[in-house]
């Protein structure tokens, strides 16, 4: 029987653990819609201002490639700490005047290296806080959470900056970061999950190693690359609604949001293992209605409809969790977020190159019909050769 969220919540290190990531979550977005706001005023181009709203994102191949083995070789209560410190510490430095546009986005790029790294710490300790039948709604909760604190960190960093300047988003977003840090001394004093060197070799060596094996590689694919193309998409909203683009990150929050409860609570792992290919062709087709200059209104009910097959990447993550080495957990959680928030820097950078030269609508549309081509070609059976559930 599928665990409900008040069980979940009933465990105290997994409530501390969702407060950790909620807080974080809010803090990521709200800081991502002051600097791409910030920066489509300041430039009017729409690279640029894809860029300020995922070149965090786009970082996260750094940290993979670097530090990742800390996800399970170091205590991941104190790596959790320290990179929410760091991460308060680079949005503080987003205030200081007279900061090039180039300037405001490098200490995005360290946020983006160094979330990947905190992403296996908390992925891979959540693997140990809950029973395999808990993960998956575990993480459900956690991801539906993204789409609720994105929805109030659109609405309430699109507030602030009505109301205030860009600097005070970026202090707010600052200091929901610090709290987080505070936060993860509630977490339990986990050891390591390995022993080793933080060295650059190693986590290449690991990583080579999971990409090496077929069945966690197709998974990792499947969850990154179409996705990424259709996050590219939305790095567009900013360009082609202006000051209304909030309505439409709104309408993906709270698809995604939805999405996320339904699948990981209603069904069962093999139903969502058997859904996740409609739902991923889901998502990618919606957005091919921005073909026909759709109205605000039916491009967001559009977006809010796709954005329910984001959930598909829930049965990808728990076929992960059943693919890899439980030793290597951390490190696999993290390379899969990784190079699923890099395909989504890449596809912004895509989609922002694209706009330069056929305007937003078109490239929207150009990188959905590419997405699902990917969907129905490459990726269609990532779930084969898996263990039982």
């Amino acid at each position: 029987m599928t665990p409900g969220y008040r069980a979940l919540l009933s465990i105290r290190d997994y409530r501390i653990l969702f407060a950790v990531s909620s807080l974080q979550t809010a803090s990521t977005t709200a800081a991502s819609l002051a600097l791409a706001t910030g920066l489509q005023q300041s430039t009017g181009s729409p690279l640029l201002t894809a860029l300020g709203m995922f070149a965090s994102p786009l970082a996260a191949v750094i940290g993979a490639n670097t530090l990742l083995a800390a996800a399970d070789t170091v205590p991941p209560r104190t790596l959790l700490r320290v990179i929410y410190l760091l991460i308060a510490a680079c949005l503080a430095v987003q205030t200081m005047p007279g900061l090039s546009p180039v300037a405001r986005l490098a200490p995005m790029l360290i946020i983006g290296a160094a979330s990947a790294v905190a992403a296996g710490a908390r992925w891979g300790l959540l693997g140990d806080l809950l029973s395999p039948i808990q993960y998956a709604p575990g993480r459900s909760l956690i991801n539906s959470s993204v789409g609720a604190l994105q929805i109030a960190g659109f609405a309430g960093g699109g507030a602030l900056l009505l109301a205030f300047t860009v600097d005070t988003v970026f202090w707010v977003a600052a200091a929901c970061s610090a709290l987080a840090a505070a936060l993860t001394l509630g977490l339990p004093a986990h050891a390591a999950r390995r022993t080793g060197r933080l060295a650059l070799l190693s986590s290449w060596r690991t990583n080579l190693r999971l990409l090496g094996d077929g069945r966690i590689r197709r998974l990792i694919i499947a969850a990154s690359v179409p996705n990424g193309l259709i996050v590219g998409c939305e790095a567009l909203f900013v360009p082609w609604a202006n000051a209304r683009a909030s309505v439409l990150y709104l309408a993906g929050a709270f698809g995604m949001m939805l999405g996320d409860i339904v699948l990981g609570r209603l069904f069962s792992p093999a139903r969502r293992a058997r859904l996740q290919l409609p739902l991923r062709v889901l998502l990618a087709g919606s957005f091919l209605i921005f073909a026909a200059s759709p109205t605000l209104v039916v491009a967001a009910i559009a977006v809010g409809i796709g954005s329910i097959g984001y959930a598909a990447t829930l049965a990808l993550q728990e076929g992960l969790l059943r693919a890899t080495p439980h030793h290597l957990l951390g490190q696999a959680q993290g390379l899969e977020n990784a190079l699923r928030m890099t395909a989504q820097g890449v596809g912004a950078v895509l989609g922002g190159s694209l706009a330069e030269f056929i305007g937003p609508g078109p490239a929207i549309v150009a990188l959905a019909a590419t997405s699902l081509a990917i969907t129905t070609t490459v990726t269609r059976r990532p779930l084969a050769d898996l263990p039982p559930t």
